[in-house]
């Protein structure tokens, strides 16, 4: 399997994207979406983003490298960072809120609630296959 990158720091006054990148990596982490041999090797950091005690932004550059690879993730993140990264969708959920001056966890809390959304759309079952459940499910006495 070939390696992917998904994203990487850019730096300077021009585009900066490390605290936008790092909402994404601590959404990542919050949501058990790392590869397990990285949440092995780095078990404290990991505790500490999920406390809040480490921001997404140093977990990157300093854990990642500056770069967010399919190989630091699960499949349920690859499948998340192609729906919401490689699409497009990332920078545009981006554009559409204010961000000029917003801490580290303050971006990711207004981004938080719309990459639930695409993750709680990879997990739905489709909606053939709820039908199907209901179909099997029947209850007794109930006709």
């Amino acid at each position: 399997m070939t390696q992917q990158k998904y994203a990487s720091l850019v730096l300077g006054s021009q585009g900066n994207n490390t605290q936008s990148l790092g909402a994404i990596v601590a959404f990542l982490v919050s949501n058990d979406l790392l590869a397990t041999s990285l949440q092995d090797s780095y078990p404290s950091a990991v505790a500490r983003i999920r406390m809040q005690d480490l921001s997404g932004a140093e977990f990157l550059t300093t854990v990642l490298h500056g770069e967010l690879l399919s190989e630091h993730l699960n499949a349920d993140g690859q499948q998340f960072c192609q729906a919401y990264l490689v699409s497009g969708d990332f920078e545009c959920d981006l554009a559409s809120i204010s961000d000029a001056g917003l801490e580290d966890w303050l971006l990711y809390d207004k981004l938080s609630p719309l990459m639930s959304k695409v993750l709680m759309g990879q997990r739905q079952p489709s909606t053939r296959l709820r039908r199907f459940a209901a179909k099997v499910l029947q209850f007794p006495g109930r006709r």
